[in-house]
């Protein structure tokens, strides 16, 4: 999509979303490597400096008056009413699809964390994370519950090949 050629066949495209900071500032930053524009809308109570960062970004963003749900719901009608994309990471009825694959990026990234301590000969004992809206624990859980599945199996297998020694 950052080539001129892709971008001619696709046209301009605005991607939205509803943020409290960090989603968003992942869609602005994206968005801008595409060359495409972004509209972040933030709830009430938002802190500046998170809003500041997510313009610094080039994305068209405003902290509204409405709490987190109400803001996504006014991302969801603003996306349907004008025609853009919008990329949240939370569900709801007829919105499914997208979040979906956000929580799967999210499984990705926990899933390389933990292969990197497999390297280390490490096991995590504990899990730090920002929870928001649960999409990123979520995807964190998942990809936890998974890695230490396949450890589990793999100590069995351990113990099985140990008794047949």
């Amino acid at each position: 999509m950052i080539s001129e050629e892709i971008r001619e066949k696709l046209g301009e495209i605005t991607f939205i979303t509803a943020t409290d900071g960090n989603h968003g500032k992942g869609i602005a930053w994206t968005v801008n490597q595409l060359k495409q524009k972004a509209v972040v809308y933030m709830p009430k109570g938002s802190v500046q400096y998170r809003l500041d960062q997510i313009k610094a970004l080039g994305a068209e963003a405003e902290i509204t008056d409405c709490f987190f749900d109400d803001t996504a719901r006014l991302a969801y009608k603003d996306a349907d009413k004008n025609g853009w994309a919008l990329i949240q990471d939370t569900t709801f009825e007829g919105y499914s699809e997208i979040p979906k694959k956000c929580m799967q990026g999210y499984t990705t990234m926990a899933y390389e964390a933990f292969q990197q301590m497999e390297k280390l000969g490490e096991k995590p004992t504990h899990i730090f994370i920002q929870a928001g809206a649960g999409s990123l624990a979520g995807g964190f859980l998942v990809s936890f519950l998974l890695f230490t599945a396949r450890i589990s199996l793999f100590q069995q297998l351990l113990k099985q090949v140990t008794l047949i020694v």
